[in-house]
């Protein structure tokens, strides 16, 4: 018999995070999708319909460690343990020249792409301690790359973000190492959603091939940046 897998996605309200609950709900999988606004979830409560007994739906501001922690005791409720953690959730802001750029937005920058990913395992990594086969993605981009750093269309506190993601998950994949639990930073390549609306991708394919790269990595790829067709990333 296989086993199902207990998916966690940040960022599941809409775009990329709302394709990747919907292809995992395809595959049979038990999902819990994370939204940070109530009213942006017309598509989850939709697919709750559908998946009455697989789709949980739980608020959660990756921002707020308050919300993570009471997240991870309403899922303790229904599970023990988590397979897949998929931090998902980002923001981006445009236009940033010099002269544009907000201590604000640069403080959400941080918060919600490279610090959120970090509180959501601390707090669900006894979760995923519990898995046989445990796996933290934190989807990431080649604009968090400083080799490959340019100039183009500023980008500051997203680019700057990522970058920070990538050394607090290469940092943590050490740490996880001794308790079996796989850490991948993935480039997902330009999807098109709100945040890149020209982008030729549509998150459908992209989630798709998400999660192919997902059951591909073992725990020997732990801490690697790579692409979604397992091409390692320059840092």
């Amino acid at each position: 018999m296989t086993r199902m897998s207990k998916v966690l996605i940040t960022g599941a309200s809409r775009g990329l995070g709302l394709n990747l609950v919907i292809r995992y709900l395809e595959k049979g999988e038990t999902v819990f999708a994370c939204y940070r606004e109530k009213r942006c979830i017309s598509a989850l409560s939709s697919l709750k319909q559908k998946y009455k007994d697989r789709l949980f739906l739980i608020k959660l501001d990756v921002t707020d460690e308050k919300e993570i922690s009471r997240a991870a005791r309403i899922i303790s409720k229904t599970t023990s343990s988590i397979d897949i953690l998929i931090n998902n959730a980002g923001v981006i802001f445009r236009n940033e020249s010099i002269a544009d750029l907000s201590a604000k937005n640069s403080r959400d920058s941080f918060a919600v792409n490279s610090i959120g990913p970090m509180l959501m395992v601390k707090h669900f990594i006894k979760f995923l301690k519990c898995s046989k086969n445990p796996k933290i993605i934190n989807i990431s981009s080649i604009s968090g790359s400083i080799s490959r750093v340019s100039g183009f269309g500023g980008l500051y506190s997203y680019k700057a973000s990522k970058a920070a993601l990538n050394m607090f998950s290469r940092l943590l994949s050490h740490e996880l190492m001794k308790h079996g639990i796989s850490m991948i930073i993935l480039d997902p390549g330009l999807v098109k959603t709100r945040m890149n609306p020209g982008a030729s991708d549509s998150p459908a394919k992209t989630a798709s091939k998400i999660i192919s790269a997902i059951e591909n990595p073992g725990i020997k790829d732990s801490g690697k940046f790579i692409t979604l067709d397992s091409k390692e990333c320059p840092w």
